[in-house]
């Protein structure tokens, strides 16, 4: 780590990483990636292996430094070490954002009648509620309390008022409904669902070719988006392999869907390695 950065207290202690403020700038914050995974949001499922949060820390530096050189604002600011990355300090906005380029897990319990591998010729964007232990707070105010599930999927998101739904429910079942939600409570002015889709679609297309260069399938991913001290919205938390689904052209996966799937934890350490390197090879030229 530089000198001149230097980890103060402890802001937020995560399942997979810890926030450190950054001592004598209130400005920024230290993200450090830590050896856990996890699984379906349940603690019993939590495992760790030693190159994890390496791993998972220059993935994330390699996504975030070609995004950089795509333009698309962020939070990051730079690697400090193996583990640990330098971030603009955000509000974080408690919307889960997915997108999807081919169908695959909640979205077919959500959509029976698409069979899995379909192809989206246009990238679908996808919204969740952010909720811990079926709380949703934003701004130190209450959104959404008791919910009886983690991250509703929330439909007519362009609308005044949100439906929010079960997430792997037929969503046309009357019993997937949960409740609606006024969008200013959230909204206020303060940021627009059509600029989070512009910039989950650049985020998107930029990750889409490097990884097509590599010869591997971006299925989908998920993404978290904040707001700045001087109010720009920009992509924040990170993005590593916990974030996304990838294939192989055989359709073998590399992410952390081999994990959720029960696949041996020395060979899923393996994958995220393998991801990690190929990450290395990242470029926007042709």
């Amino acid at each position: 780590m530089s000198q001149k950065i230097k980890k103060a207290e402890l802001l937020a202690d995560g399942k997979t990483k810890r926030i450190y403020n950054v001592e004598g700038d209130d400005s920024l914050c230290i993200i450090e990636s830590k050896a856990t995974i996890t699984a379906n949001d349940d603690p019993s499922l939590t495992r760790e292996f030693e190159t994890k949060a390496m791993a998972a820390n220059i993935t994330t530096c390699n996504v975030f430094e070609i995004l950089k050189e795509a333009g698309v604002p962020l939070a990051y600011k730079k690697k400090l070490s193996d583990t640990e990355f330098l971030a603009e300090k955000c509000l974080m906005i408690p919307l889960e954002i997915i997108a999807r380029r081919y169908a695959f897990g909640s979205f077919i319990q959500r959509e029976p009648q698409y069979e899995e591998k379909f192809r989206f010729d246009d990238l679908l964007i996808e919204f969740f509620m952010k909720t811990t232990n079926g709380r949703c707070i934003f701004d130190e105010k209450i959104m959404a309390l008791a919910l009886p599930v983690e991250d509703p999927y929330i439909t007519d998101i362009d609308k005044k008022t949100w439906n929010l739904l079960q997430p792997k429910m037929p969503y046309n079942n009357y019993a997937s409904f949960i409740e609606s939600f006024n969008s200013k409570m959230m909204l206020d002015g303060r940021f627009q669902i059509d600029e989070i889709r512009k910039i989950t679609d650049r985020v998107f297309h930029v990750l889409e070719y490097v990884w097509l260069k590599l010869g591997i399938r971006l299925v989908d991913f998920k993404i978290e988006l904040g707001l700045t001290a001087d109010g720009r919205l920009v992509v924040a938390d990170v993005i590593d392999n916990d974030s996304w689904r990838i294939k192989t052209e055989f359709w073998e996966d590399l992410s952390k869907q081999s994990f959720r799937n029960g696949e041996d934890l020395s060979e899923v350490e393996k994958k995220y390695l393998r991801v990690m390197t190929l990450s290395n090879d990242f470029e926007l030229t042709k």
